[in-house]
């Protein structure tokens, strides 16, 4: 560990060494963003907000950053586990939340974690393409932040929604300024169930980047990506422990496509990015914030 350490240090990436603890559907509490939060025994994100300073450090600034030009913005949370990221969230602006969880489980956390959180919207929904009923595999006390990943206990029929039909129809009339979506490989999914939403509104896009998650879902990350391009250009690029990495744009596809290998590499010790996607017919926003966010990581000594 020691020699990886040095080696892996020329590159600014420290390894740090977890401790496993077996998933539990027993409620504990802990504390994220100055909220008592209920969570379940078991969750490595308490380790992870301890170990990792930035991780889930840039919603709360993004959010800020957006604030300051939209007052009255309205975000929406797609995996939205027990609140934890509008707990960030609420330490730095006081805008309204939807957030969308589906596994019932975590769902009931939520509720009672919101009413601290305060100016929450919780919704229970399992979010696709498309309204339909499926078969899904529910891992209802995984670690991961929601039921969609294929590794878990429960074979269960779910009814999908779109966003879109969640958000209802007059979706025009909605200032959402943030969509984030993190939800093991299904992002793209959901992402094809809000094409009303992005097209009237045109949020900024926080999204999860994991190789591995999207080939268990037989979807091209890439080719996903380039369907976005008649809205978004200018992107950021994030690794998993939440560092400012690069800006790029859709329209170098190419780079974005190196990225995408490279995190298909065993061992690699990048597991996914996080994108942030910016309306391209607004590069004022994009080139400020990413401007901000390259002076905030250049004054941070670790």
């Amino acid at each position: 560990m020691n020699l990886a350490n040095k080696f892996l240090s020329l590159f600014g990436i420290k390894l740090i060494r977890t401790k496993r603890i077996k998933a539990s559907n027993k409620i504990i509490t802990t504390i994220i963003g100055g909220f008592e939060l209920q969570i379940n025994k078991g969750s490595l994100l308490p380790s992870f907000l301890e170990q990792f300073i930035h991780y889930e450090s840039t919603l709360p600034r993004l959010s800020n950053f957006i604030n300051r030009t939209n007052p009255q913005f309205e975000i929406i949370d797609v995996g939205a586990y027990i609140g934890d990221t509008a707990a960030l969230v609420r330490q730095k602006i006081e805008n309204k939340i939807y957030s969308i969880e589906a596994d019932p489980f975590f769902y009931q956390m939520l509720i009672n974690n919101a009413k601290k959180i305060g100016n929450i919207v919780p919704i229970q929904a399992y979010l696709g393409s498309g309204n339909t009923d499926q078969t899904n595999h529910m891992n209802l006390l995984g670690d991961s932040h929601n039921p969609y990943n294929k590794n878990g206990i429960v074979n269960n029929k779910i009814q999908t929604k779109t966003l879109d039909s969640i958000m209802d129809v007059d979706i025009a009339t909605k200032n959402i300024g943030l969509l984030k979506i993190d939800t093991d490989g299904y992002d793209f999914e959901i992402i094809n169930g809000a094409k009303k939403l992005l097209q009237k509104t045109t949020p900024i896009l926080y999204i999860e980047f994991d190789k591995k998650l999207l080939v268990d879902r037989k979807v091209n990350g890439i080719e996903e990506l380039a369907k976005l391009k008649d809205n978004y250009g200018p992107l950021m690029v994030y690794d998993n422990y939440g560092h400012f990495l690069l800006s790029s744009n859709l329209e170098n596809i190419q780079l974005i496509e190196q990225l995408y290998k490279y995190i298909g590499f065993k061992n690699c010790p990048i597991y996914y990015f996080d994108l942030i996607l910016f309306p391209k017919n607004k590069p004022e926003i994009f080139n400020s914030f990413s401007l901000e966010e390259t002076e905030y990581f250049s004054k941070i000594k670790e």
